[in-house]
């Protein structure tokens, strides 16, 4: 599932079942087919929130002092946040959240961009005031 690969199952009678049996699994499928799709959707945000969570988690380690304190605070709000979004389950709870982190975390690399070293960056156009160029002489 998480390949995004379509999984099918296919029953014949050659497996020992009546007519009646095989057409009988294959109404069940069709009425779980609503709550089958929902979960997978309620898994996939999850997923997608976790991983944003540690992305933006580690930018902010890595570059978190490179911005004002009031947008780090909000940054780390929003982190705050959608772990509890992950830990609701809650598909619409987590879809808000991530939004919300993908706002804050806008914070983060709009402030810089990094050039041809790693040492070199400098403020990108239309980054907030807190941020600063820092150039290396490389």
């Amino acid at each position: 599932m998480a390949t995004g690969k379509d999984q099918k199952i296919t029953i014949t009678s050659s497996s020992g079942l009546s007519k009646e049996d095989v057409e009988r699994m294959a109404k069940e499928a069709e009425v779980h087919a609503a709550d089958d799709k929902a979960r997978r959707e309620e898994i996939e945000s999850k997923n997608l929130l976790d991983a944003m969570i540690y992305n933006v988690e580690k930018m902010l380690r890595e570059h978190g002092d490179k911005i004002s304190g009031s947008e780090r605070g909000e940054v780390e709000n929003a982190i705050a946040d959608a772990k509890k979004a992950v830990d609701s389950s809650d598909k619409h709870q987590m879809d808000q959240a991530r939004e919300r982190l993908t706002q804050a975390s806008h914070k983060l690399p709009s402030c810089w961009r990094p050039r041809r070293t790693p040492l070199r960056w400098t403020r990108s156009e239309g980054a907030s005031e807190s941020c600063f160029s820092e150039a290396s002489s490389v």
